[in-house]
This record gives C-alpha cells, structure tokens and sequence, in this order.
C-alpha cells in the first residue's frame, strides 16, 4: 500500500512506544531510538531519533528535538524536528516550533515564532477526529 502523504502523523505511527503515563513525572534527559507518548509531565530536554506524542492533558517543561513531533498538550520551551510538527487544537504552547512542515490546528494556542525550513507556510486545519 503506497503511503498518503495527507494522512496524519497519529496514523502512520508504528515500532515499539516508551510510555510516560497520566499521573507520571519524569525529570531529566529522554534518549529514544524509537517513538514517544507522553501524557503525564516532563521536566527537561529530548533527544529523539523518531516521532514524539505530548499528548491532551501533558505537559513537557523544557527542550524537544525530534524526527517527527505531535503537540496536544501544553509545552514551555522549544520543539525542533527534521520532519513534521503536527499542533493539535489541545495544545498550547509558550516558545519556539520549528520543523520542516508544521500544521496548526484550528484552537491552538501558540505564544512564540513558527519557523519553517522547507520554505511552505505553515498549514492550518480543522481537528474531525473525536475525543471520546
């Protein structure tokens, strides 16, 4: 089956996951070889060799570097990928994003500079799924 470059980064998500539960707080540096979910709290910097998932309800104080990134949640520092940052309409975020493509969701909240390294605007959708 052919990839379809319009379809979310959530749906194509696939390899082992590391785990940062509701409830959880984690300080320090997070090293992954593989994909993130976080959706408790973290206090630090990552350095994350594929997609990372802060999702609705997290909170990430600190640094994201990141192949791919999924912000739902509410992030203080920066996000850097190479790839992709999809910002869900969940999020807020207070700081710098910065990836080769970003894509907003209507209702996020963004206090800080949108930087684009393939030189496309940044795009801006309506969120269908539902959150029940």
């Amino acid at each position: 089956m052919a990839e379809n470059r319009f379809r979310r980064m959530l749906d194509k998500s696939r390899g082992a996951t590391t785990f940062i539960a509701p409830g959880s707080r984690f300080e320090g540096k997070i090293s992954s070889d593989d994909n993130v979910l976080v959706c408790g709290e973290v206090a630090g910097d990552c350095d994350i060799k594929a997609a990372l998932t802060l999702a609705e309800g997290s909170r990430w104080e600190g640094n994201i570097r990141a192949t791919n990134a999924i912000i739902g949640g509410e992030l203080v520092g920066e996000v850097q990928t190479e790839g992709q940052i999809e910002i869900a309409a969940t999020a807020r975020i207070k700081g710098t994003v910065s990836g080769g493509t970003v894509a907003i969701a209507e209702g996020a909240v963004l206090e800080g500079e949108v930087r684009i390294s393939s030189g496309e605007a940044a795009k801006v959708f309506t969120d269908k799924r539902s959150r029940d």
